[in-house]
């Protein structure tokens, strides 16, 4: 299961930890979703900033684009090994 705390869209800053299935001790890859809905000007999209390497360890530039969908959702997804613990926020950015 995932564990996160956060606050509202854009702001969010959430801490995610990655836990194998009870009486695992084997890491094992987990496929993490991660959705939000923001309205943004024409031109702008969102990236997802984190402290792990599959957010780009704090760097924008190295973050992976969240793709647009229909109600404005923004959605990526990421495979971690479980056990990860990570920070996250979501950043807009002009193109």
């Amino acid at each position: 299961f995932i564990t996160s705390k956060s606050s509202s869209p854009i702001q969010r800053r959430a801490v995610v930890q990655c836990v194998a299935a009870e009486g695992s001790f084997k890491s094992h890859p987990v496929q993490l979703t991660f959705r939000v809905k923001k309205p943004l000007a024409y031109g702008y999209s969102l990236v997802l900033v984190g402290s792990a390497p599959e957010t780009g360890s704090w760097k924008q530039e190295n973050a992976p684009k969240l793709a647009w969908t229909e109600g404005h959702i923004w959605t990526t997804s990421l495979t971690v090994n479980s056990g990860t613990k990570m920070e996250y926020t979501y950043v807009a950015r002009h193109k």
